[in-house]
């Protein structure tokens, strides 16, 4: 959750203990002579969204939503297929070598200044 910026720490102390949480063995803990109370509060958070019954009894689906938001997210960085834009108007013609743009025979011609 604190990888996708779902749950933003801002408190010192929780970061500070985060700086000393490591994994020994099989489990996580605070390295010696330092605390991890504060970070268990958040590891205990981040098993609770995920249950069941915190589900049914808040009415959120905290996942789900992660996954909506993330695959929104990575639908608006996917760039359109089969989209160029040339930067032409198609309806204006051109002769090459001329920098002069002609209209097809009976187009009013109007300049237009941007």
């Amino acid at each position: 959750m604190i990888e996708r910026d779902n749950l933003i720490i801002e408190d010192f102390d929780t970061i500070s203990e985060l700086t000393t949480f490591i994994g020994k063995s099989t489990s996580w803990e605070a390295d010696d002579g330092t605390h991890d109370d504060l970070v268990m509060c958040c590891v205990l958070f981040s098993w609770l969204v995920q249950q069941r019954y915190f589900r049914e009894l808040t009415d959120q689906d905290i996942r789900e939503k992660m996954f909506s938001e993330q695959m929104k997210m990575i639908e608006e960085e996917m760039v359109p297929f089969g989209f160029i834009e040339d930067g032409h108007d198609p309806d204006e013609h051109s002769i090459p070598g001329d920098d002069n743009v002609w209209q097809p025979a009976g187009q009013q011609w109007q300049r237009e200044y941007y």
